[in-house]
């Protein structure tokens, strides 16, 4: 297609020189019959500087020495060898135009090049008919265009008033009726298009849309892809992953060819907004909004949290926490705890001998140092480097 259009123009440009042609041609013979002969006419001008006069003998042109001027040395024999030293571009990285215009473009030689073509063109003009010819390269057509024909060997390709476009060659062929009909071939792959249909196939797979309410194709390495979106369908698989959603059913997986949690090396799947669910070879999560409900696990550490509602659960290597919100937070590490019963009882401990005991009535504390801390609302007492006894 872009080989005829690229005719197109060229015949275009061809009558606008044929009718320049023309135009100039009367114009030069209208002044020479104003002018008259004296000054014009064929082998009657002026003269160029230097030429002789006219009637006169002509000037002598002086004799050139066949072949490469040549230089003798004393005691030596003519040299042919060149007296100029060669020359280097001045931008020796400067790229040519033509070239640059191919870096990194999609121009495709085999189908963008005029094949055919030699050195000579032969181009005729009948009324509104055009056609040139180059070897096995031709172009015909009958303006404004009603018709035109490319031909280059054995790839034809003819357009019709605008409205129907066919192909014919090894490679390719084409059938189309503007623009409600495409029949396209691309070696072994078969394309057609009626309206919002499309139908494909080809050696690794097919293609069947009506859209935009249904895709479905198939392709290499086992892939598949089923598109539904009034029905909020989306499916598209491999041999090794894929994506399928149902409405507000989804389904992410890589390793295998289905969702199967038996077989997918990472998995997420759920049904939102109500159930979440996604695991790989190092890490775990569960998510019910519902009921505020979260889990995970990571590999690392062995991190695990775990929460329903006010339930809070977390384990490491280190340690571990137990929360009842907001009112019982128990926490625990290597010789360490916590334990809290809020708002009425608090105990903890961290070592041998540091630990503290709280209550809306009293605070008894002991330091690692084994320092004493007694006190209630009445009387407090400390024990340690220092002693002290109050009373309120």
């Amino acid at each position: 297609m872009p080989l005829l259009l690229r005719g197109i123009g060229r015949a275009l440009v061809v009558l606008a020189w044929f009718s320049a042609t023309l135009l100039v041609g009367a114009g030069a013979a209208m002044a020479q019959a104003q002018i008259g002969p004296g000054l014009g006419g064929p082998g009657q001008g002026i003269g160029t500087p230097g030429s002789a006069l006219p009637g006169g003998p002509p000037t002598p042109q002086p004799q050139q020495p066949e072949g490469p001027e040549t230089h003798a040395a004393s005691g030596g024999e003519g040299s042919t060898l060149p007296t100029e030293e060669a020359q280097l571009p001045e931008d020796p990285n400067e790229v040519d135009k033509k070239l640059k215009k191919q870096l990194e473009s999609d121009f495709d030689p085999d189908a963008e090049v005029e094949v055919g073509r030699e050195a000579v063109t032969e181009r005729e003009f009948y009324g509104l008919y055009y056609r040139e010819r180059s070897g096995d390269y031709s172009f015909q057509g009958v303006f404004p265009p009603l018709w035109l024909e490319r031909r280059e060997g054995d790839d034809r390709a003819s357009l019709f008033g605008l409205t129907y476009y066919n192909r014919r060659s090894k490679d390719h062929d084409a059938d189309v009726v503007f623009p409600v009909f495409w029949h396209l071939r691309d070696h072994d792959t078969y394309t057609t298009v009626v309206g919002n249909v499309m139908h494909r196939e080809s050696p690794t797979g097919h293609d069947n849309w009506v859209a935009p309410f249904f895709f479905e194709g198939s392709g290499e390495g086992g892939s598949e892809y089923l598109h539904i979106p009034p029905l909020l369908t989306f499916n598209t698989r491999t041999d090794h992953d894929g994506f399928s959603m149902y409405g507000p059913v989804f389904c992410s997986w890589t390793g295998g060819p289905r969702c199967d949690g038996r077989t997918a090396d990472k998995i997420d799947y759920g049904v939102a907004p109500f159930y979440f669910y996604g695991r790989n070879d190092r890490s775990e999560y569960e998510v019910i909004p519902p009921l505020l409900h979260y889990y995970s696990y990571e590999e690392a550490n062995d991190q695990e949290y775990d929460i329903w509602g006010p339930v809070w659960t977390e384990k490491n290597r280190d340690g571990g926490v137990f929360n009842v919100l907001p009112i019982f937070y128990h926490s625990w590490a290597d010789n360490e705890a916590s334990t809290t019963l809020f708002p009425f009882f608090h105990y903890s401990y961290q070592g041998p001998q540091k630990q503290t005991i709280a209550t809306p009535l009293f605070v008894d504390h002991t330091d690692e140092d084994g320092a004493h801390t007694f006190a209630t609302y009445v009387y407090a007492r400390h024990r340690g480097r220092t002693e002290l006894d109050m009373w309120s």
